[in-house]
């Protein structure tokens, strides 16, 4: 019998992550666009602002060898500190926000690795958010990681472009 084989559409897909509207939840979208504006990729890295709506992306998600999220993250450090997680169980238990389905990130990668095995590689880049109370600013001292955060998010896509 014929296996059915599933090619990744893209190498790399960063998701900006988080709601817009909650202060520093919105600090995963607001680096996607700066990660995307500011530089050019390949055709096989993906940089979407998917903001609360991560389940609708869930056909881009199983079609990439590797997911990198970017989202608020309470991991009990300084606000705007950076964290990055990649082993599973870390990601099951972070503090991220569900998206507008209820769902969590990682019920989500499980849903895209029950389609087609991928993605094989999940990196979360998660802010220690200062405050995410309704309102569009984000807190000055997140803001000030967002150089930090872009800075790192490049290194981690090229480290994995090879």
């Amino acid at each position: 019998m014929d296996t059915l084989e599933f090619f990744p559409k893209y190498k790399i897909m960063v998701m900006g992550a988080g709601n817009v509207l909650r202060s520093d939840d919105g600090i995963g979208s607001l680096a996607a666009r700066l990660l995307r504006d500011q530089n050019k990729w390949p055709d096989t890295v993906a940089v979407l602002e998917v903001g609360t709506a991560m389940f609708n992306y869930l056909q881009e998600i199983s079609g990439s060898r590797c997911v990198i999220i970017i989202d608020a993250v309470r991991g009990g450090g300084k606000p705007g500190s950076i964290y990055r997680y990649e082993k599973w169980e870390s990601l099951s238990s972070l503090q991220v926000c569900k998206d507008s389905h209820g769902l969590l990130p990682t019920d989500i990668i499980e849903w895209a690795r029950a389609l087609t095995g991928l993605p094989t590689e999940i990196v979360i880049f998660g802010v220690e958010p200062a405050n995410l109370d309704f309102g569009s600013q984000i807190s000055p001292s997140v803001m000030a990681a967002l150089p930090a955060l872009v800075s790192g998010l490049t290194l981690e896509i090229n480290r994995i472009l090879g």
